[in-house]
């Protein structure tokens, strides 16, 4: 087993258990949410997924990075 794949298989285990947290928090509120995750270039991304989507509201987590960490590695 390669790292790419233990990588991606603990991506995918991280992303349904946030959805199931997210759904079951608001679910009584009747909202629909969606957990996306994808790799290139990130504003690029973003802003097609928003237009594409026709969303009312668009939420990103970040890494909280800041100072030099934020600069080399980013933080969304």
């Amino acid at each position: 087993v390669g790292t790419e794949q233990i990588w991606d298989e603990q991506q995918e285990k991280i992303a349904a258990k946030l959805n199931r947290l997210i759904t079951e928090r608001l679910s009584s509120e009747r909202v629909l949410t969606a957990i996306i995750r994808q790799e290139g270039t990130v504003a690029e991304d973003i802003c097609h997924y928003a237009t594409s989507h026709h969303g009312g509201l668009l939420v990103m987590g970040t890494h909280g990075r800041t100072g030099f960490n934020r600069l080399v590695v980013g933080s969304v």
